[in-house]
C-alpha cells in the first residue's frame, strides 16, 4: 500500500490505498504503537483485538470478549509458537476428527499460579508418554462431586481399572471388572492376585507359595512338650565351623519349642538353632557320648527353614538326630 501526504497548515493528512501491501512491504502497519492508546484495532469499533508493544513485548488484547478466535480454511486451526523447524509449538483443533492438541517438539511443562518450581512435565521416552511431577512428590486429584474423587485406567466401558475415594464414606477404592493382580520386584511370574467369585473374594498366591509377615494374628500355638513332627534321622559331622544338619519346612506360623538330640564319640561338640540360615537360638554344647536333650522355644513364619547347624573342633564327631517340633494348640480353661 502506498501512502500519500498532503500538506496542510500545520499539520500532515494521510491517504491510505485500497491494498496493505505497502504494509507488509514496509514490514509495519503503525509505527510507535508502544502503549494501549496508541493501539491499533481491528473489529467493529466495540468488539476488536488491539495490537500494540508495551516494555518491549508485542501484545494482542481482546476488547469486550471472552476469546480470540482463530479460523483456517484446512482441516486443522490454530496457533504455532515458532522458534525453529525443530523448535517449536502447536495448540490446534482438528475440524473434521474433532480434537484438539497440544504438540511440542521437546516436552511441554504446565506450570499454574506463577509457580516456575513446581510443576508437571508431560513428555514422550521410548514411545511412552509420561507424566513428570517437578518439585513436589505428590499428585493431588480434586473433584467437585459430593461423593467421589479418583481416575480411571480404561480400555472401554468394561475393562479397566478405577482407583477412587468416596468422601461420604470415607474410605479408598480399588476396582475393576476383571481380577486384579500385585506384581512387585519386577517379577510377572509370582504375584498376588485378587478375585471375587460367586459373591466370594479371593485373595491367591501365584507362581510360589506366599508368605505373609509380622501378622501377629497368623501366629498359631503355645511351645510345649506335645510332639507335633519328628525328623529323626542321625546326622553326623567333625566340622571345626557351623554346618547344617537337620531341616524342617514350616508350613504356617507357630509359637514352638524345637527339640533335638546331640552327643559325641569323644570331645565336646556344639550345636545351634537356625531359621533360613540364620542363627537364632543359643549355642548348646555337650561331652557326652550319650544323647542329651536340647530345646529352644523360637517363633516361625509359613514357609520358614526351622534348622539345627553342629560343629565340633575338626576332630571330634558331633551327632544331631530326633529334631522334633513341639506345641500346642489348646489349653483348658475350667472355672
Amino acid at each position: 500500500m502506498h501512502k500519500t501526504l498532503q500538506q496542510g497548515i500545520g499539520f500532515k493528512v494521510y491517504r491510505f490505498c485500497d491494498t496493505l501491501d505497502g504494509v507488509f512491504d514496509n514490514g509495519k502497519f503503525i509505527d510507535g504503537a508502544n502503549s494501549e492508546a496508541n493501539a491499533f484495532g481491528v473489529g467493529d469499533g466495540t468488539d476488536l483485538l488491539k495490537f500494540y508493544s508495551s516494555g518491549g513485548k508485542p501484545i494482542v488484547k481482546v476488547i469486550n470478549g471472552s476469546y480470540q478466535y482463530l479460523y483456517s480454511d484446512g482441516s486443522q486451526s490454530g496457533l504455532y509458537v515458532y522458534d525453529d523447524a525443530s523448535n517449536n509449538m502447536l495448540l490446534s483443533f482438528h475440524k473434521t476428527q474433532h480434537w484438539g492438541r497440544i504438540f511440542c517438539t521437546d516436552s511441554f511443562r504446565l506450570q499454574v499460579n506463577g509457580d516456575t518450581d513446581d510443576y508437571l512435565e508431560f513428555y514422550t521416552s521410548a514411545g511412552i508418554p509420561r507424566i513428570k511431577v517437578i518439585g513436589g512428590s505428590d499428585v493431588y486429584i480434586e473433584s467437585d462431586n459430593a461423593t467421589w474423587v479418583g481416575f480411571k485406567v480404561n480400555q472401554d466401558d468394561t475393562h479397566g481399572l478405577t482407583v477412587g475415594y468416596n468422601k461420604t464414606s470415607d474410605y479408598g477404592l480399588l476396582y475393576s471388572q476383571s481380577p486384579i493382580r500385585i506384581s512387585p520386584n519386577g517379577d510377572v511370574d509370582d504375584y498376588i492376585r485378587f478375585s471375587t467369585t460367586a459373591n466370594v473374594p479371593k485373595m491367591e498366591f501365584v507362581g510360589g507359595h506366599g508368605l505373609i509377615k509380622e501378622c501377629e494374628s497368623i501366629i498359631h500355638g503355645i511351645a510345649s512338650n506335645d510332639t507335633v513332627f519328628n525328623n529323626v534321622t542321625q546326622r553326623t559331622t567333625i566340622s571345626a565351623s557351623y554346618v547344617k544338619l537337620k531341616e524342617i519346612i514350616v508350613h504356617r506360623g507357630l509359637n514352638l519349642r524345637c527339640y533335638w538330640l546331640m552327643w559325641t564319640n569323644v570331645g565336646t561338640g556344639y550345636s545351634k538353632v537356625y531359621v533360613n540360615g540364620v542363627a537364632i537360638g543359643a549355642e548348646k554344647s555337650t561331652s557326652s557320648v550319650t544323647p542329651v536333650v536340647f530345646t529352644d522355644d523360637i517363633t516361625v513364619e509359613r514357609g520358614d527353614l526351622l534348622q539345627i547347624y553342629a560343629h565340633s573342633n575338626g576332630a571330634v564327631t558331633v551327632n544331631i538326630s530326633n529334631q522334633t517340633i513341639k506345641f500346642i494348640e489348646y489349653t483348658s480353661n475350667d472355672p
